[in-house]
C-alpha cells in the first residue's frame, strides 16, 4: 500500500514522502526536556512531553505519512535589493506553505478514504505540538544538520514538512537513518546570534524567532537585525548542502510582494496589509511586528549614515 501512496503522491507534485510507525522515542523526549530546562524553547506551542507523543492529537495513531516540498533559495530580486527595500525570508515566498501542505495532505487523506472508509487522520503542518522534523527523519526524508534543520540530499534544508497522522496499520519500508552532516561548522560560525550551541539550539536567540517575537525588543536582541524583516536564512545559505539548489515548488515562487519598499509600507493601513500580504506565511504576526522590524533596520541604516 505504501508504494501506491507514493505513486499517488507523485501525481499531485509530491516527490519527497515517507512513512513511520508511531512510538515515543525516549532519546527525543530527553532532548526536548533538556531544551525546556535550559530555556532554549520559544513560546509559540511547546510542551516537551506532548511534542514527542503524537497520540495526544490522534488517540489511535499508528502509521504516520510525512511529505516535504522544496522552496526557493534565492531569486534575481533578492540579489538586487536597493537600500530602501526589505524582504521576507524565502520561507515566506509565494503561497503560505501551511495552506499548500495542508491541501496536499488532505488530497492524500481523500485518496486513502476510498480504500479505507474508517480512516481517521490529523494533519500536522508546523502549528501542532509534534516534532515535524523528527517525523521526517524517521520517514527517511533527510538527516539533521548542526543547526537543527532537516537536510534532504537533493533539496538541502530548503524544504517544508507536513505529516498525516493516521489510524492505518501499514507495512512500512525500512529507511536508512544516516547522519550526513559533514561537520563543516559553517552554520555554527555564521549564526549572527550564536544560537547554535553544543548543548542544543537556543531558539530564543535565533534571529528568525526574534523577527517574530511580540512586543518591544532589547538592544541586544536588535543588534543583528538586517533587511530581512521576517526570518533568517543565514545558516541555510552557508550550508554546503544548499550550494547548488535549483527552483522550488511552483506555488512558492515569489510574486514580488515579498520585497517591500519601506516608503510605501509606511502609508499602508492594517486592512491593506492583510489584503496584500495575508497569503504569505510571514504575515501571521500582523503589520505591527513587520513595521517594528523595518524601523529597527532603518534606525541601523540611519546610525551608520550619521557616523560617515
Amino acid at each position: 500500500m505504501c508504494d501506491e501512496i507514493v505513486k499517488f503522491a507523485k501525481t499531485i507534485g509530491i516527490e519527497m514522502i515517507g512513512f513511520s510507525k508511531y512510538y515515543i522515542d525516549q532519546d527525543l523526549k530527553k532532548r526536548h526536556q533538556k531544551k525546556f530546562a535550559l530555556k532554549y524553547d520559544v513560546s509559540f506551542n511547546y510542551d516537551p512531553n506532548l511534542v514527542c507523543d503524537p497520540s495526544h492529537l490522534l488517540k489511535n495513531v499508528d502509521t504516520i505519512i510525512t511529505i516535504a516540498l522544496p522552496y526557493y533559495k534565492t531569486c534575481k530580486h533578492l540579489e538586487n535589493l536597493t537600500k530602501n527595500e526589505v524582504y521576507f525570508s524565502s520561507s515566506s515566498w509565494g503561497k503560505d506553505y501551511h495552506l499548500v501542505l495542508n491541501e496536499k495532505l488532505e488530497q492524500i487523506a481523500n485518496y486513502l478514504k476510498k480504500k479505507y472508509p474508517n480512516l481517521e487522520y490529523v494533519k500536522c503542518v508546523d502549528t501542532k505540538e509534534v516534532d515535524d522534523r523528527f517525523l521526517a527523519y524517521k520517514a527517511g526524508i533527510g538527516f539533521f544538520g548542526k543547526n537543527g534543520l532537516l537536510i534532504n540530499e537533493k533539496y538541502g534544508s530548503y524544504i517544508f514538512i507536513g505529516s498525516l497522522l493516521t489510524n492505518l496499520t501499514l507495512d512500512i519500508p525500512v529507511y536508512k537513518q544516516n547522519n550526513g552532516c559533514i561537520d563543516c561548522n559553517k552554520c555554527v560560525l555564521n549564526c549572527p546570534n550564536k544560537a547554535i550551541l553544543k548543548s542544543g539550539i537556543n531558539s530564543r536567540k535565533c534571529l528568525s524567532y526574534l523577527t517574530q517575537k511580540k512586543g518591544e525588543l532589547s538592544n541586544k536582541e536588535k543588534e543583528n537585525f538586517n533587511n530581512c524583516i521576517y526570518g533568517c536564512d543565514i545558516c541555510m545559505r552557508v550550508c554546503p548542502y544548499n550550494d547548488n539548489l535549483n527552483e522550488g515548488y511552483h506555488e512558492f515562487k515569489p510574486s514580488g510582494i515579498e520585497f517591500i519598499n519601506v516608503n510605501t509600507f509606511e502609508k499602508m493601513t492594517n486592512r491593506e496589509f492583510k489584503k496584500v500580504y495575508g497569503n504569505l506565511s510571514g504575515s501571521w504576526r500582523g503589520k505591527k511586528i513587520v513595521e517594528r522590524n523595518i524601523k529597527i533596520y532603518q534606525e541601523k541604516i540611519d546610525n551608520k549614515s550619521s557616523m560617515c
